[in-house]
């Protein structure tokens, strides 16, 4: 039919499933795709750099959140730099307060120190402090409880010291010029995603009184209740996802997988020492509860629906025979109902 790889989506109800099979089938056929997931918003430099910055000051610089805030690329250091700073750590096992006091050791180890050794020594101790000063610091400046509003303009103060964003818009090029230009937006998507978090933050904890520990908490806390989707890295690929989630604007051509019987849709599941009466008589008197079997299969009814009516030319749908085990396997029922159509 002539179609793009961009006028074909591939949908299925759980994704994951066919995940590895199906990209590793279409890596050696030479097609691109892209699969519309969501990921946790802390595997982002953007995000990881703060969240290291607060668990540096909350843990009294443990070398495992330092080095996480160095590592970053967002720190200021170059990979070189910070490499000289790992290897000192792990000759003169560094931690905690060591990390803000000045360094006296031969950077190579035992031995006698001469003017190469005096001059690495100098040179390591410019750029530990250079990272490592703007978050003692701010750590002084919460030490002891401040309020939220006051932590977190210490926060930003800190983040403007170690020139959080303009390394962040250097990081951007950087990868925008290896013609990583996807991980480039995603960066810049994760800036806004931080400002949003932090003004969130201001707004629900600014008159609390907090350290930098429950200021690292709160902040973990709104991360894990975030997430945000994959971008596309291309302009022509077949886009691939689960049902409840992929968003696709009328697709030529659509695929559905796995359209077997409690598999697309699956059996709705619900835990619960109420039946379906019990419900209803809670109902009646204006107790809310939790979505009932009949509404959940209801909303998978409709999620197969939208899947099957997406397309604009052309629909395929394939259903298994069998498991992974061998098990027999039956076709789910609208299959069976488009099938005798």
């Amino acid at each position: 039919n002539n179609f793009r790889c961009r006028d074909i989506a591939v949908i299925a109800r759980n994704s994951e499933k066919y995940e590895r099979p199906f990209k590793t089938a279409l890596r050696k056929a030479g097609i691109d795709i892209y699969e519309d997931y969501r990921k946790s918003t802390d595997v982002s430099p953007v995000i990881n750099t703060v969240s290291a910055i607060l668990a540096a000051a909350s843990d009294n610089f443990a070398t495992d959140s330092v080095m996480r805030f160095l590592k970053t690329g967002l720190s200021g250091l170059s990979d070189d730099e910070v490499s000289e700073l790992e290897n000192y750590a792990f000759v003169w096992n560094i931690s905690g307060k060591k990390w803000i006091q000045p360094w006296k050791n031969n950077p190579r180890g035992f031995g006698n120190s001469d003017e190469k050794t005096e001059a690495l020594l100098d040179y390591l101790n410019r750029i530990k402090d250079k990272a490592i000063k703007p978050i003692s610091e701010f750590r002084q400046k919460i030490l002891g409880g401040v309020s939220g509003e006051t932590a977190l303009k210490a926060l930003w103060e800190t983040l403007t010291d170690i020139n959080f964003r303009n390394n962040t818009i250097s990081l951007a090029q950087d990868l925008y010029d290896c013609g990583d230009e996807g991980a480039a937006l995603e960066l810049d998507r994760m800036w806004d995603i931080l400002t949003d978090t932090l003004n969130e933050l201001t707004d629900l904890i600014g008159n609390e009184q907090i350290t930098a520990k429950k200021l690292s908490d709160y902040f973990e806390i709104m991360l894990q209740m975030q997430t945000v989707g994959n971008l596309p890295q291309g302009l022509d690929e077949i886009t691939f996802g689960s049902a409840d989630r992929i968003r696709i604007s009328s697709p030529k051509a659509v695929v559905i997988l796995g359209a077997n019987e409690g598999v697309f849709p699956p059996e709705p599941k619900t835990v619960s020492t109420l039946n379906l009466k019990d419900r209803e008589k809670m109902a009646e008197i204006g107790l809310e509860l939790s979505d009932s079997p009949e509404w959940k299969l209801a909303d998978e009814k409709l999620i197969v629906y939208s899947s099957l009516c997406c397309a604009k030319e052309k629909l395929i749908i394939t259903c298994s025979r069998s498991g992974i085990t061998g098990e027999e396997l039956s076709p789910s029922e609208f299959y069976n109902i488009i099938k005798r159509v």
